[in-house]
């Protein structure tokens, strides 16, 4: 039912979103068009209008009701109980954000660089495509995969870090 409720706020902004991205590499100068990073560029759009999605869903869905369930347990505790229930419940509970405050920042480096390898191991892949013509002529399919490859491999090692540092 959620869903189908939001659902429609949702996409409307990331609809929203795209298009303000869209208008704004348009207006974008001939001279980064000429040194064009389009695998890169569609992967951080993706990504971006993903982020927004999953952002909307956490708040609307998980953070917002975790609120309102933890306000009102905490209120239970003030009235049935001592006060001290809810002081050691909101403590508890502060700890925990904190903690996993810190830790998300932490864990964000490896992410941020497992993203920003994602992008340029797909923008080798999209340009080397969109210039297959020229490609072939030269006979360098092997010598684009190779560059694909290496760009593979290092994401592939951030991707772990990324995933161990979990």
């Amino acid at each position: 039912l959620r869903e189908i409720l939001f659902s429609k706020v949702t996409q409307s902004a990331v609809r929203e979103i795209a298009l303000q991205v869209f208008r704004h590499l348009h207006a974008l100068s001939l001279r980064f068009h000429l040194d064009r990073q389009t695998g890169g560029m569609s992967r951080d759009i993706e990504r971006g209008t993903r982020g927004i999605q999953s952002l909307i869903s956490y708040s609307l869905y998980s953070i917002l009701p975790t609120l309102v369930e933890m306000s009102l347990v905490i209120g239970f505790f003030v009235v049935r109980y001592d006060i001290w229930f809810a002081a050691i419940t909101t403590c508890a509970l502060v700890g925990y954000i904190v903690f996993t405050i810190v830790v998300t920042e932490w864990r964000t480096h490896f992410r941020r660089k497992m993203n920003e390898l994602d992008s340029r191991a797909n923008q080798k892949a999209i340009d080397s495509l969109l210039n297959f013509e020229t490609v072939k002529y030269f006979g360098n399919e092997e010598y684009e995969a190779h560059r694909y490859d290496e760009n593979l491999r290092t994401y592939r090692t951030a991707a772990i870090r990324s995933q161990n540092s979990l």
